[in-house]
């Protein structure tokens, strides 16, 4: 038997067993995507109306140059502090886990490459008696 052919085999049980995960954990991110989004829009929105506040309080004092200044640097010193955390969050990040499948695909294909009929021999047994019990 062919290695590549094998190798795909075993990608395809593996995409198979992929696609047997539930739906659900999908739902919850994509719900939990758009709970977020929305949050972004209404932060961003009250942010917006907390520096136009910032602004008109600040024209009798600072003038309507100072008041701009002001909200400028405020903007400024968020977009710093947004950045470093984004800094600090990355220089964190573990690495990702190695696959936990990589040994078992190995081990499978130096064992189709090694034992090729046993193999499949095994596997049409193993089709058998799977079927035979859901019977």
């Amino acid at each position: 038997m062919n290695p590549a052919l094998a190798e795909d085999m075993l990608q395809l049980g593996v995409r198979l067993l992929d696609a047997a995960i539930p739906v659900r954990p999908r739902r919850d991110l994509v719900r939990s995507a758009a709970t977020l989004t929305v949050a972004g829009v209404l932060g961003v929105a009250g942010a917006g109306c907390a520096l136009a506040a910032l602004w008109l309080a600040a024209i009798p004092y600072l003038g309507s140059a100072g008041a701009a200044l002001v909200v400028a640097a405020v903007l400024f010193a968020g977009a710093g502090m947004l950045l470093g955390g984004l800094a600090l969050a990355r220089k964190r990040r573990a690495p990702p886990p190695p696959d936990p499948l990589a040994p078992l695909l190995s081990e499978a294909r130096l064992l189709m490459q090694d034992h090729a009929g046993t193999t499949l021999l095994a596997a049409l047994v193993a089709g058998f008696t799977a079927g035979q019990l859901r019977r």
